[in-house]
């Protein structure tokens, strides 16, 4: 699970981590591709587990990619995985554009890596892009 807090007015987002991927973050200012920090136990499985809280300081241009291991476990017709590498290719390659496109895009060259393979996974992403 991955759970956040946008306060939209002071571009901050506070988020945890339950077993999710760690989103990937496009700055604008610099064209980096950040992963995320923070990790831990998938939610349910362990009684009173405590997750951390962490917090990133957005700005105008950046744009932040949630998505489920799905996306980056979904294999070609040679078995290879799409994997993170290609994601934050693709997040860079895609970054200036709005999350939404980054989303189109995504979908677009995992429908193209996979060719007739179906997905073994659920595929999910969301993409917030951070307007002036």
């Amino acid at each position: 699970m991955f759970y956040g807090v946008l306060e939209r007015q002071a571009g901050r987002l506070e988020y945890a981590l339950a077993g999710h991927p760690r989103p990937l973050w496009y700055r604008g200012a610099n064209r980096a591709v950040e992963v995320f920090e923070g990790g831990g136990s998938p939610i349910g499985i362990l009684p009173d587990v405590q997750y951390d809280e962490h917090a990133v300081q957005l700005a105008p241009g950046d744009v932040i990619l949630i998505y489920t291991d799905g996306v980056t476990e979904c294999r070609n017709d040679q078995g290879e995985q799409f994997g993170e590498q290609r994601l934050q290719a693709l997040l860079a390659e895609h970054g200036h554009a709005t999350g939404a496109e980054v989303v189109a895009a995504l979908d677009a060259e995992l429908t193209r890596f996979r060719g007739a393979e179906p997905f073994h996974d659920d595929v999910t992403c969301i993409g917030l892009s951070v307007q002036s």
